[in-house]
C-alpha cells in the first residue's frame, strides 16, 4: 500500500469504528497499520534480493568451473527473510489485535 492508501484504509476502519480524525485510536491505528506496511516493504525488498542471487547462483554453475567465492553473502539472505517474515507476521498479528479489540460499530 502507499501512503494514500494507508490513509484511506486507515480512515475506513476508524469511521467503521466510529472514531474521529486524529483521536488516540486512530492516530494508534495509522502507527500499526504503517509498521505492517514497511515490514511488508522491507520483506518484499529482501525476497527480490534472494532472487537476484539465486538467479545469480544458476547462472555461476552453469560455467564448467564455477567459482563460488559469494557463497557467505548467500548463506545470510535466507536468514534475512526468515527474520523480514517474522517481522511481518508480527505487526500484522498486533493489528489484527488492535481491531478486534476495537470491532466495527454495527449499523
Amino acid at each position: 500500500m502507499n501512503s494514500r492508501e494507508t490513509m484511506a484504509e486507515v480512515a475506513r476502519l476508524a469511521a467503521e469504528r466510529g472514531w474521529e480524525q486524529g483521536t488516540p485510536n486512530e492516530t494508534y491505528l495509522l502507527s500499526l497499520l504503517t509498521a505492517r506496511e514497511e515490514a511488508r516493504h522491507s520483506l518484499r525488498t529482501k525476497i527480490q534480493m534472494l532472487r537476484g542471487d539465486l538467479d545469480r547462483l544458476d547462472q555461476m554453475l552453469k560455467a564448467p568451473s564455477p567459482l563460488l567465492n559469494t557463497l557467505g553473502e548467500l548463506q545470510q539472505r535466507p536468514a534475512a527473510v526468515e527474520a523480514a517474515v517474522g517481522e511481518f507476521a508480527a505487526a500484522d498479528k498486533a493489528l489484527r489485535e488492535y481491531l478486534s479489540a476495537f470491532p466495527a460499530l454495527v449499523g
